[in-house]
């Protein structure tokens, strides 16, 4: 038979063999070939079309077309959850990362020994709000929008600027009372290249700085409203005790929301697609 769907629509043929001519009555109908002007409306123009090729034409397209549609949301998803390799932001800026730990020695695990009152070898922490400056520099510090301030840190990339981003793993590490992130960054350096070996490349790096405010004086004075801050009365004003920030701000944000903020950045999928683990870090206070 010959189905005639549309005007230079293809053939469909259904071909019985006769192997006796004596039975060609019986055997087959003739061979159609399909024509537009066997059909002026587009319809089938064989009476002997099956139930099944009717099921094929009517029901056919729909479900290709739904296969289709699948096919390509499902492409959409991958494409978002692996970005192509060219559009991902490297984990590693060998450049910022040199320049940040460039005659830094690294953490060396020291509490304030002025104002403490001595325990044996071990330093007390001070109680007042009479704290001495943090040791760090500024200018390598990126910042990580919280509600409507930033929270500084120091990393191996920019959380916010270098996204989507190729790290597999991240790691943050918190310093200790003295406050000084920039060592334990560059502590935690040595330590994923010494450990990891090539594979140092593929891990975020990150070092939130919790600061007082007399660590302004460091980032040269000036107003730093748009910088979370504690005002480090002990313990429930003090970073250390999960306090929240200086009321100055204006703003209801604690110090483990700042590590809650910074899981759910790390756990978007969009910026950080390829992170399969986060490890969380710290010594002392941290």
């Amino acid at each position: 038979f010959t189905a005639c769907s549309a005007p230079n629509a293809l053939v469909a043929m259904s071909v019985a063999t006769v192997t006796d001519r004596d039975h060609d009555d019986e055997a087959s109908e003739d061979l159609k070939v399909c024509d537009p002007a066997d059909s002026s409306d587009g319809e089938s123009v064989s009476s002997s079309e099956s139930e099944d090729s009717v099921h094929t034409r009517q029901f056919g397209l729909p479900i290709i077309s739904a296969l289709v549609v699948a096919l390509l949301a499902y492409a959409a998803v991958l494409s978002t959850r692996h970005p192509s390799k060219t559009e991902l932001k490297p984990a590693w800026r060998p450049g910022h990362v040199e320049k940040t730990c460039q005659g830094v020695k690294g953490a060396e695990f020291r509490r304030l020994a002025s104002e403490g009152t001595s325990d044996g070898d071990m330093e007390v922490p001070p109680r007042s709000l009479n704290v001495h400056a943090a040791k760090f520099d500024p200018d390598f510090l990126f910042e990580v929008k919280i509600l409507d301030a930033s929270m500084p840190y120091y990393g191996s990339a920019d959380v916010e600027k270098d996204v989507p981003n190729s790290a597999e793993e991240a790691i943050l590490m918190f310093h200790g009372s003295g406050r000084d992130a920039q060592n334990y960054f560059c502590s935690l350096r040595k330590i994923a290249e010494h450990v990891m070996d090539h594979r140092y490349y593929r891990v975020l790096l990150l070092a939130p700085k919790y600061h007082y405010k007399v660590d302004f004086q460091t980032e040269g004075g000036g107003n730093h409203n748009d910088e979370l801050w504690w005002n480090g009365s002990h313990p429930f004003g003090d970073w250390r005790a999960g306090a929240s920030v200086d009321p100055e701000l204006g703003i209801h944000a604690n110090a483990f929301q700042v590590v809650d903020h910074l899981l759910l950045h790390l756990s978007d999928i969009t910026k950080f697609p390829r992170i399969k683990r986060i490890t969380l870090l710290g010594h002392s206070a941290g």
